[in-house]
């Protein structure tokens, strides 16, 4: 049975597809923890073990009933997020799932920290986009849990792609984010273009707090901005 946390239609509110139509699964469960975050991060209810019990089971069939439910317009997105969605991939209720949503038609991205090998074998793993929050040190996480090398080589290699990182104040201005993220493009080769930074905010305080650091890094270095409208918009609530 495939845990969920909430399954809802909004407009995406950050990375590439900023703006655009999108249902999205939240998965429960997550391999890391990013205490350096405030303790929480912004989905802590589809992370924190303690929230498990509130997470909804869902057979294969159950699932893709609840998410038609959800999608009033065919041209919806469609988004794979958590928690780490990808700890289900090789769940086979999760596959059939997501061979339904390649044959639907609908552009599928997947919101991942990169820490999970994929079988891109598998088709419907081929063709959806997978947006790479790969932590960096200000997450909390040590570089052994937040990096690994083999798993960010196959989504460069094998998937489309492109790499959200989290940034705040105190990570622009004693240098290590350019330097982490530098080091990741060329370990990697890693374009400019695939890149966007987004401030780290959990709240609309917090956000406005990291902004305007943040946009000036993205001038500064040619990398995309990314804000987080929903947080924008509408502060901590879910749902949106």
């Amino acid at each position: 049975m495939l845990q969920v946390s909430e399954i809802f239609y909004s407009l995406q509110g950050e990375g590439r597809y900023t703006g655009r139509p999108s249902v999205f699964v939240r998965f429960g469960g997550c391999n890391l923890r990013c205490e350096g975050f405030g303790g929480k991060c912004d989905s802590y209810y589809a992370v924190e073990p303690s929230f498990k019990d509130s997470w909804i089971k869902y057979d294969v069939a159950g699932l893709i009933a609840e998410y038609e439910a959800k999608r009033p317009f065919s041209h919806a997105d469609t988004v794979l997020t958590g928690g780490e969605p990808t700890l289900w991939f090789k769940d086979t209720d999760f596959m059939r799932f997501a061979e339904y949503l390649h044959q639907s038609g609908s552009l599928v991205s997947v919101e991942t920290n990169g820490t999970k090998e994929i079988d891109f074998g598998f088709a419907p793993y081929a063709d959806f986009v997978y947006s790479l929050s790969v932590k960096l040190s200000n997450s909390g996480e040590s570089k052994e849990d937040r990096i690994n090398a083999k798993a960010i080589e196959l989504f460069v290699k094998n998937a489309k792609y492109f790499f959200k990182f989290v940034l705040d104040v105190d990570m622009i201005e004693s240098g290590k984010a350019k330097s982490e993220i530098d080091k990741l493009k060329e370990e990697f080769g890693v374009s400019e273009q695939n890149i966007y930074c987004m401030p780290l905010g959990a709240s609309k305080e917090e956000l406005s707090t990291n902004a305007k650091s943040v946009f000036e890094f993205c001038v500064a270095e040619g990398y995309s901005y990314s804000d987080r409208v929903h947080i924008r918009v509408f502060d901590k609530k879910r749902g949106i």
